[in-house]
């Protein structure tokens, strides 16, 4: 339960984190703009959310700190019944062996103190393996190093956008691309032009097939890219980064 909460915070911050590299990537638009107030309050919103999901682990903890005194302190009293019980009835012959039994018994409360705090980290621990785990796990629908898919043994260079549509996994409410047809013609220099996160870059990482768009078609040469080999498309297409 509490790496239940502990992992929902995590993804809390994770998009808090979104909302200040945002802001300190675009700082002149937001100087610009004079938007401090409106960032700040959208990123106190998302704090707040981190906030009312702590509260919610806050009893979980308490409960756990709870259980844990609690068999401490039953130990103790155990120790002590028993002890006093058994030497009353002869079971024991000496009251040393009492007093040794219940020493033991708190030397091991003792480090079962110590164990509580660090059930703690723990958790936050196995949350952010957990995110990790998904991230090593988790297979791209492009396969570089698959062989199939057709190789043509010619490539004239004719690139075609069909109503592409497209937006980032990590953010899949922001669409980048709506229903974009470009045609590149083969032999030519064609430029991209448009303001910064107008989709140019993105247009180029999808003729490369880093990502696949939602709908619509990219061809080369009348040949949708999603039949061609990879290795032998991203030999074809080659990128130069500013």
């Amino acid at each position: 339960m509490d790496m239940k909460y502990e992992h929902a915070c995590m993804g809390i911050y994770a998009k808090a984190g979104l909302v200040a590299e945002e802001v300190f990537s675009s700082i002149r638009n937001i100087h610009a703009f004079w938007a401090f107030k409106s960032m700040s309050e959208r990123f106190d919103t998302i704090l707040q959310q981190a906030h009312k999901t702590g509260l919610k682990k806050s009893p979980v903890l308490s409960v756990l700190y709870s259980f844990e005194f609690f068999c401490i302190y039953a130990g103790y009293a155990l120790a002590f019944w028993q002890g006093i019980r058994r030497y009353a009835t002869g079971e024991i012959a000496e009251p040393g062996s009492v007093v040794t039994v219940i020493f033991a018994v708190i030397v091991a409360a003792q480090a079962l103190t110590q164990v509580a705090p660090q059930l703690v980290h723990i958790s936050k621990a196995a949350a952010a393996a957990h995110e990790l785990f998904q991230v090593i796990d988790r297979e791209s629908k492009v396969d570089p190093l698959s062989d199939q898919g057709i190789k043509p043994s010619y490539c004239h260079g004719t690139i075609e956008l069909r109503d592409v549509r497209f937006a980032y996994p990590s953010r899949p409410d922001v669409p980048v691309l709506k229903g974009v047809n470009l045609s590149i013609p083969a032999n030519k220099t064609t430029a991209l032009v448009g303001a910064s996160g107008s989709g140019k870059s993105t247009i180029i990482g999808l003729m490369e097939r880093w990502y696949d768009p939602f709908s619509g078609s990219i061809t080369i040469d009348d040949q949708n890219i999603d039949g061609l080999n990879v290795q032998w498309l991203r030999t074809n297409v080659r990128l130069v980064q500013q």
